[in-house]
């Protein structure tokens, strides 16, 4: 029996997620320039074909991948600008949800550590990396200034404590991605980068 436009648009679907999922990983762990579409297909266990059926290039790949990761970023941050609770809450709440992506390997932490590899390779400053990688620090510094006018975040540079702030992040990531065992992570080392003691 012949499969519904709905059963095919789903296994499509399904296909594109597993190709983009593994690519983050393979691109994580190799660069985008020691990324070649022949071993990346081979990594995610299909035919370099079906890989060129959904994405005519590496770059049209990779692009897909940044836009994937912008819209996770601008969603979770939306979602929580949107919540009416004080900035140490959110801080908080952010430091929680890295630490638990970190310690379980998921996306996410394989996106910090690609981060890590696009700086490496000179990459990250071109067209389709300037607003994936500003979400996140744009989001943050909004929330760093509430914070210090509530008297709850550290004095200093919004830019620069956000920059701080992830660069802890995009290291633990490392850390954690690259080991065989999975590292605990002390919450209140992360959150303090931001908040007062109190």
């Amino acid at each position: 029996m012949p499969k519904t436009k709905e059963q095919c648009e789903e296994i499509r679907e399904k296909m594109k997620n597993k190709i983009t999922e593994g690519a983050i990983n393979y691109f994580a762990k190799n660069g985008y320039a020691g990324t070649r579409i022949s071993q990346l297909s081979k990594y995610i266990g299909i035919g370099q074909g079906t890989l060129y059926n959904y994405f005519s290039s590496k770059e049209e790949l990779f692009t897909e991948i940044l836009k994937k990761l912008e819209l996770q970023n601008k969603i979770g941050f939306e979602n929580l600008a949107k919540v009416q609770i004080d900035a140490a809450s959110k801080i908080k709440l952010i430091s929680k949800s890295m630490i638990e992506e970190i310690e379980n390997k998921t996306i996410t932490a394989y996106s910090f550590v690609l981060n890590i590899r696009m700086i490496e390779e000179g990459t990250m400053d071109n067209t389709f990396t300037t607003s994936y990688k500003d979400t996140p620090t744009k989001m943050l510094r909004d929330i760093i200034l509430q914070g210090q006018r509530e008297g709850s975040v550290i004095n200093g540079d919004d830019n620069e404590l956000a920059d701080y702030y992830w660069s802890v992040v995009h290291t633990l990531a490392l850390m954690n991605v690259n080991s065989k065992e999975n590292k605990t992570i002390e919450l209140n080392w992360l959150n303090r980068i931001l908040l007062k003691d109190r």
